[in-house]
């Protein structure tokens, strides 16, 4: 049996290296994280969360990336659970 989980982060560009939205803190102040273990992972795209933190980083000219992220659970196999990473726009 395949289980797959989804959700999506968003890659913050303009950084030497990969950066991914965490939060806005102080001031409105955009805060990244340096690997998908900090970044802010969305369920959906269409949940009110998500529309929210685009329009904000639209509003604030921020060139971003949407990246799915899945992870896999074959328990028909002895690997642990996979984790696939996918750009979407």
């Amino acid at each position: 049996m395949i289980d797959n989980k989804r959700a999506v982060a968003l890659l913050i560009k303009g950084h030497e290296k990969r950066r991914y939205f965490n939060s806005f803190g102080k001031k409105n102040r955009l805060c990244t994280a340096w690997s998908l273990a900090g970044a802010k992972l969305f369920l959906s795209k269409e949940r009110k969360e998500y529309q929210a933190v685009v329009k904000k980083l639209d509003a604030k000219n921020v060139k971003y990336k949407v990246v799915e992220i899945s992870t896999i659970n074959d328990t028909d196999s002895s690997t642990d659970d996979l984790l696939f990473i996918r750009r979407i726009k």
